[in-house]
């Protein structure tokens, strides 16, 4: 029996989601917290959150962390935005399945 896993890549930026089209048009898809929701009506298998925080005063991913992994109900992999040891420790710390710099 064939299964096809559902697994959406969320880009996060200066806390919002944010949709890329081959990487060149960026249009805001809204609040993180609010995107688990509507990926919970999908059942999807597996959520990935990718802080892409180009602004250096934005918001970063850890930021948000603590409320998305409280919300999330599938697992939970994060990646990007970690400059040090400590930020992957942080993530994981914060219930992150799975923290990739």
């Amino acid at each position: 029996m064939s299964y096809t896993r559902v697994i959406p890549v969320l880009l996060f930026d200066d806390g919002a989601i944010w949709r890329s089209q081959e990487f060149s048009r960026h249009s805001q898809l809204g609040d993180p917290i609010m995107q688990l929701e509507r990926y919970k009506v999908w059942d999807v298998d597996e959520i990935v959150y990718v802080d892409m925080h180009r602004n250096p005063n934005g918001k970063r991913l850890l930021d948000f962390l603590p409320a998305i992994a409280r919300n999330c109900f599938a697992p939970l992999a994060t990646g990007g935005g970690s400059r040090t040891i400590e930020d992957i420790h942080h993530h994981l710390t914060l219930r992150a399945d799975g923290a990739v710099s």
